[in-house]
């Protein structure tokens, strides 16, 4: 019997984020917003909310408690998706779900990668205030 399938290197990753001011009320989103990226992909190895993912299978829930001023360090090259749905600076929680694992196809990690190259560098134009 095969295993089941877990986030790791260069796995495309599909997730659900929602966030809330409270672990168990998601109420400062409308409702989960899928995002899909290729897992440690980035400039910088893997990011810290990688590390938090890393080994969890679909299906598998996280909850980070956290404050805004945090998403670029937590996030890195994720962190504009997230920033631009979080409307406080107050403490609030973050609740992934994963939805999906597959082999990322070969172009999809050199696009990913590109990006996050692109990512913090004064050619960035994400808005997350990365741009050096």
């Amino acid at each position: 019997m095969e295993g089941k399938e877990t986030v790791d290197s260069l796995k495309k990753v599909s997730l659900l984020f929602e966030s809330g001011t409270l672990p168990d009320r998601m109420d400062l989103t409308s409702g989960p917003d899928a995002y899909t990226f290729v897992f440690g992909a980035g400039s910088g190895g893997i990011t810290p909310f990688e590390y938090e993912i890393i080994g969890k299978a679909v299906g598998d829930e996280v909850l980070i408690q956290m404050r805004q001023e945090e998403i670029e360090h937590k996030f890195e090259h994720m962190a504009q998706f997230i920033a631009e749905r979080i409307p406080t600076g107050d403490i609030f929680y973050i609740k992934v779900k994963i939805i999906g694992i597959t082999k990322a196809e070969n172009r999809e990690i050199v696009q990913s990668m590109a990006e996050s190259i692109r990512h913090g560098s004064h050619s960035c134009d994400c808005g997350c205030g990365c741009d050096g």
